[in-house]
């Protein structure tokens, strides 16, 4: 009964130090699109008339913290040709 104890208030401490260290973190979430060769431009003019005042209205309401675009400078290896990082408050 007397190492219940010390383990049991550790285990409370570890849960409460835990839930109040998620709730400070915000969550990053990052949206990778690949688009056919050549729709690059009619993908994003797409993308910035109908998605993107949705996510503005969302972070207005305070859904989301924060809304980043981004597409490549040059060739990259990697098979994405937008991308769309929003962070969430939590």
């Amino acid at each position: 009964m007397k190492k219940i104890v010390p383990l049991l208030a550790a285990a409370l401490l570890l849960t409460a130090v835990s839930a109040a260290i998620a709730q400070d973190a915000s969550v990053q979430v990052a949206y990778y699109y690949k688009v056919r060769w050549g729709f690059q431009q009619e993908f994003e003019r797409l993308f910035l008339k109908n998605h993107y005042p949705v996510l503005m209205e969302m972070k207005q309401r305070g859904r989301v913290q924060d809304v980043k675009l981004f597409r490549p400078t040059y060739h990259l290896k990697d098979d994405w040709t937008f991308l769309v990082v929003i962070t969430y408050p939590s």
